[in-house]
């Protein structure tokens, strides 16, 4: 994260690398809101009975990923390094566009697919922007924080321990999403 911020070509100063930071948490948020809305525009497509039952599917995939592997499914790459050589804004935009949306890079951790499966079930294109949003830009902001203070080492270690924190409190609201996406499928018939 520090890497693309310091290679944006207007990170020289203090006020620049600050207003770096806040570019990349920016186009984070806006493909994150472009995402979620596109998945809840999708989930909208769907009566509410095949709607918790396509819920219910993936919740199930979900839960025999998470029994099955520590590591989530994902596209296990960094951003291109190739977006280090522009210099310029677009090493910002295009790495906070592609962390932002979470899918394109390495996730980390399985409580990630409650984002886009909750935006999918509340079936808004304006919830599921917030709700990716919302992750994009805590994501960002805290790796930006986390990256900006901590050695190179004690990055790694403390994103292992947070991802182990959260296949827990993952089961505990897929459980939830799962209970509310039935509630309100059986209380429109």
């Amino acid at each position: 994260m520090a890497v693309m911020v310091a290679h944006s070509g207007v990170s020289s100063s203090r006020k620049r690398r600050f207003f770096s930071s806040a570019g990349l948490v920016a186009a984070g948020a806006a493909a994150a809101a472009a995402v979620g809305g596109m998945v809840g525009a999708l989930g909208a497509v769907f009566p509410p009975v095949p709607l918790a039952v396509l819920v219910t599917l993936a919740a199930c995939a979900l839960l025999a990923g998470i029994s099955a592997s520590e590591r989530p499914w994902q596209i296990d790459r960094e951003t291109p390094g190739v977006w280090l050589a522009y210099h310029d804004w677009r090493t910002i935009a295009l790495n906070g566009a592609a962390l932002g949306a979470g899918f394109g890079t390495r996730i980390g951790y399985w409580a990630w697919y409650l984002l886009p499966l909750g935006a999918f079930a509340l079936a808004k294109p304006h919830y599921g922007a917030a709700i990716l949003s919302i992750f994009a830009v805590a994501r960002l902001a805290l790796s930006v924080g986390v990256t900006t203070r901590l050695r190179p080492g004690s990055v790694t270690a403390w994103r292992e321990r947070f991802a182990g924190a959260l296949d827990p409190v993952a089961v505990l609201l897929l459980s939830t999403l799962l209970f509310s996406t039935w509630l309100e499928a059986l209380s429109t018939t």
